[in-house]
């Protein structure tokens, strides 16, 4: 598995746990079916990162993208995200890390199919 990192951690684990509140859930029952409980905590906490698998999950049982959750930011579609990759890469603004981080979001929001499952 490729090593990866969330740009804006800390705002991934509120988004996260505010929407889980927002919607009345508890860990246990946000986990059930793709984590244990405590492994949610754990990602909550900052303790641990899911994988792009459980971020997914996650994203749909809560109604939201994966793309919203990771960096707070709704992907409207396939060519604005493509469109501010290259924007960003001509620009010069951290090239190298900024167009890695927009790929993995573009990577993330367009990779589930409508029932949130990786295709």
């Amino acid at each position: 598995m490729v090593p990866y990192s969330i740009a804006d951690a800390e705002g991934f684990r509120k988004r996260l746990m505010e929407k889980r509140v927002a919607l009345g859930l508890s860990t246990r029952d946000l986990a059930e079916g793709i984590c244990s409980g405590s492994y949610l905590s754990r990602i909550e906490t900052g303790q641990r990162l899911p994988s792009l698998e459980v971020i997914q999950q996650l994203a749909h049982v809560l109604g939201v993208t994966p793309s919203w959750l990771i960096s707070g930011r709704q992907a409207q579609n396939l060519t604005e995200v493509a469109l501010q990759v290259v924007a960003d890469y001509r620009s010069g603004v951290e090239p190298k890390a900024k167009t890695i981080d927009l790929l993995e979001r573009l990577a993330i929001a367009f990779s589930a199919d409508h029932d949130g499952k990786p295709k």
